[in-house]
């Protein structure tokens, strides 16, 4: 008879989530790393619970060489996560090659896994590194910068790395160790990942748009710009230039109320207002003195505060409604609205509404 235990219990269940989130993200291209990420954290389970249980003698063990699939697997999901246009290429699979070797060294479960546990540590390094630099740049061509800037990815990825490493003294001291104490170590260690896995489906299924990723081309400007602005070299004739271009941009901006798309891109800017995108990065950046997204967002609170002001004069101010106006000055968040708001007045809007009243 099989003795099943708690962890066998989860792997049922972390295998029914992986198997819910592929079919839940099926229809969808830009998810298509995350499915090869879930699909072989299914199998992952499948191999654990035979393997644990004995339910069918396999006669050889597989699960250590999935240690060196989820490294790649999730750096792929972060690859397309920032890149609206990630495709998958031929060589990217050589990254798999790896794990696909390790089945021949499974008689020593130790080795692979050690070399696994490397695996993943360096492509979590590798994708945090990757993320910091989308984040650098997302503010030179979004407006909602804040929203996009998948913060929570970066922290799910640390944690992923102290898992990781936490599981390999977990092997290490697996010889030393009481069996209870280990079997309660596992568990936890499975139920982590279950978690994070239940979290990257979660936010993919409700918050698409924060998969969204940046264009080639948009990635390609905001490097160039951020460089061009870097260097600090320019010229009484380029200031001069930035200055002008600025104006005239500021101008179009505030004529066409262009700052209350919500949700507005260098792109969008471009096209309503016929400069081009670089050339409008570029002036923000020298003449305004900050990115884009930040330029954007002071207009929006520069309206929100302006029609605050004016609510109160008219004795209108405990019947404002603070929120509906910030979406009308184009914020799509609240949460960013207040954060911004409380920045850059030091008070949140109901204290700023009871300040003028007084």
């Amino acid at each position: 008879m099989v003795n099943y235990s708690v962890s066998n219990f989860l792997q049922v269940a972390f295998l029914t989530l992986s198997v819910l989130g592929i079919a839940l993200l099926w229809a969808q291209n830009r998810f298509l790393a995350l499915r090869c990420l879930l699909g072989a954290i299914a199998l992952l389970m499948v191999f654990n619970f035979v393997e644990e249980t004995g339910v069918i003698d396999l006669g050889y063990l597989v699960t250590p060489s999935f240690s060196l699939l989820i490294g790649p697997l999730f750096f792929a999901v972060v690859a397309q996560l920032i890149s609206a246009n990630y495709q998958q290429q031929p060589k990217q699979w050589l990254h798999l090659v790896p794990a696909a070797i390790s089945l021949l060294f499974n008689h020593w479960p130790q080795w692979v896994l050690a070399a696994g546990t490397l695996s993943q540590v360096v492509y979590f390094f590798l994708s945090i590194k990757a993320l910091i630099r989308y984040q650098h740049i997302l503010p030179q061509n979004r407006s909602n910068a804040n929203k996009l800037r998948a913060d929570w990815v970066k922290h799910t990825l640390w944690a992923m790395v102290a898992i990781a490493v936490v599981d390999a003294v977990r092997h290490n001291l697996q010889p030393y160790l009481p069996v209870p104490f280990l079997l309660r170590w596992y568990f936890v260690m499975q139920l982590s990942y279950f978690l994070i896995t239940a979290l990257l489906i979660i936010r993919a299924v409700r918050e698409p748009q924060l998969f969204a990723g940046l264009t080639d081309g948009e990635q390609a400007l905001g490097l160039s710009v951020i460089a061009r602005c870097d260097e600090g070299n320019c010229n009484a004739a380029e200031t001069t230039q930035a200055d002008t271009l600025f104006k005239e941009l500021h101008k179009l901006v505030h004529g066409q109320q262009l700052y209350r798309l919500p949700r507005l891109s260098l792109r969008d800017l471009a096209q309503h207002t016929g400069l081009g995108e670089k050339d409008i990065s570029w002036a923000i950046n020298q003449s305004y003195g900050s990115n884009f997204n930040d330029y954007i967002n002071a207009q929006r609170l520069a309206d929100v505060v302006s029609q605050l002001d004016l609510a109160k004069e008219s004795d209108f101010g405990n019947k404002v409604r603070v929120l509906d106006i910030a979406i009308e000055a184009g914020f799509n968040s609240k949460s960013s609205f207040n954060s911004l708001f409380k920045r850059h007045t030091g008070m949140t809007p109901s204290q700023y509404l009871s300040e003028k009243s007084q």
